[in-house]
């Protein structure tokens, strides 16, 4: 099933540029939550490398350097915030958030863009990427890019930033271990796989219409996740 999740979030993520940690986050909560956040973060970090490679003649790094830069002490308060939750307030967490970005998104809110709102974005963003391995709300209703190929390119940057953060600080926090980074290679094959199936889609389909699809998936695992956390 986690691996099911993983290649579903890794083809939204190489179409869209967005989705991998909204999509997988919930789910692997769902059914094994020992794989979130480091294990799920390796495999993030497996999705994100090709996107930017592929998609680098659009990179605009000026752009997101401030919300990188901004995610250090989001990254460190994740960490902090990380020793102290548990399980299950972690998957009410995740699921409000998850829940509000995505119906915000789908609602057409738009939150106001510039260099100062990038960089609350990319403080929260690395907050929930240290404990959760889910960066991608805050960003993903904040930044505004010219093209798809852009959006691709530049939130996946953004990620890899994020991403790399949060592994380095969960572990020299203790918080990931050499079994936990074996886990999240285990993930990698289904990451490729989603990557490569994206491939066409990424041509056929337009990014509006891939956009939507992947938001009310997210939705959907949010809300199920809410759920589960809130039966306890």
């Amino acid at each position: 099933m986690c691996g099911l999740a993983v290649l579903a979030a890794s083809v939204v993520q190489t179409a869209t540029g967005m989705g991998f940690g909204l999509l997988a986050g919930p789910l692997v909560l769902l059914v094994q939550p020992a794989l979130v956040p480091g294990p799920l973060l390796v495999g993030t970090l497996a999705t994100l490398v090709p996107v930017v490679w592929r998609e680098r003649a659009a990179l605009e790094l000026a752009t997101v350097r401030g919300a990188v830069l901004a995610s250090v002490p989001g990254v460190v308060a994740g960490l902090l915030l990380l020793q102290v939750i548990d399980v299950r307030m972690l998957g009410i967490t995740v699921g409000l958030v998850v829940l509000l970005a995505c119906g915000a998104s789908l609602a057409g809110v738009r939150l106001p863009g510039g260099p100062r709102a990038l960089a609350v974005a990319g403080f929260a963003s690395g907050t929930l990427s240290t404990v959760a391995a889910t960066p991608g709300p805050p960003i993903v209703v904040t930044y505004r890019a010219p093209t798809p190929a852009a959006q691709r390119a530049n939130l996946s940057v953004f990620f890899v930033g994020t991403t790399l953060l949060s592994l380095g600080v969960l572990v020299a926090g203790g918080e990931l271990t050499g079994g936990g980074l074996a886990a999240g290679a285990g993930l990698v094959p289904f990451v490729l796989l989603g990557f490569l199936i994206a491939g066409p889609l990424r041509r056929r389909l337009a990014l509006p219409t891939m956009r939507r699809a992947a938001l009310v998936l997210c939705l959907l695992s949010g809300a199920a996740l809410l759920v589960r956390s809130l039966a306890g």
